[in-house]
């Protein structure tokens, strides 16, 4: 995987630096802090930054512990499927009682912060991504080339036997090419292009020039929560 993972954080960092204003870059604890002085308000948000498989240990910093004056606000973030150790509750609990305001993407995460910090009210939101409407995306998406060709993009996070029969039916169906968009060395359906490597831009493209759309990203919270999935 590593030269595709080398391209594709490669054009993460050019998206980063040609369309998001961002601020200098801090590494140590005392230069965030003094950073976090410098706004009015401080956003945390979104997606599983409360997930500590995924950040490494639970990192207050995605808790806003770095500040103790300034307002403070979660937006749809998520504990993903993780389960907390009474430990990491406790740490939850103390930081996020300073929050103005806290919203998050499930229900189910809704419900643990509720008993968690009862004085505060939590919002479930949708995904940041939806405030944007199409025109707006458009204006940072490339084509990736394959305007006037119609095709089915498959943008999937692992793969099992249904997603395998669902785009062999898709294709046999819809008579088009089949382009997956996916990170994972090899793939057990067939496909005319296999994209390892798709930037934000590249990424907005596909979506945007597809004739038909097949994903299980959509659903994973769900599988991971329910018995029937």
């Amino acid at each position: 995987r590593y030269p595709y993972r080398r391209s594709l954080i490669s054009k993460f960092e050019k998206f980063i630096k040609e369309e998001i204003n961002t601020s200098e870059i801090v590494t140590r604890p005392d230069e965030i802090t003094a950073l976090g002085e410098k706004y009015s308000t401080l956003v945390a948000g979104s997606d599983q930054l409360w997930n500590p498989a995924i950040t490494n240990g639970l990192d207050t910093n995605y808790l806003l512990g770095f500040s103790t004056t300034k307002r403070k606000i979660a937006f749809s973030s998520s504990f993903g499927s993780y389960k907390h150790t009474p430990e990491e509750l406790e740490i939850l609990r103390r930081e996020l009682k300073h929050f103005h305001a806290i919203s998050v993407r499930e229900p189910e995460a809704r419900s643990k912060l509720e008993s968690l910090v009862p004085k505060k009210e939590v919002h479930v939101t949708l995904d940041p991504t939806l405030l944007l409407d199409m025109e707006e995306w458009s204006k940072v998406s490339t084509d990736p080339g394959r305007t006037g060709r119609p095709y089915i993009l498959v943008y999937a996070l692992g793969s099992n036997a249904f997603l395998k029969k669902t785009v062999e039916t898709a294709r046999n169906f819809l008579q088009m090419d089949v382009i997956a968009i996916n990170q994972d060395p090899f793939l057990n359906f067939k496909t005319n292009k296999h994209v390892k490597d798709a930037g934000p831009s590249e990424f907005l493209g596909y979506f945007l020039n597809a004739s038909f759309i097949i994903t299980n990203s959509c659903l994973l919270y769900t599988s991971y929560s329910s018995d029937d999935s």
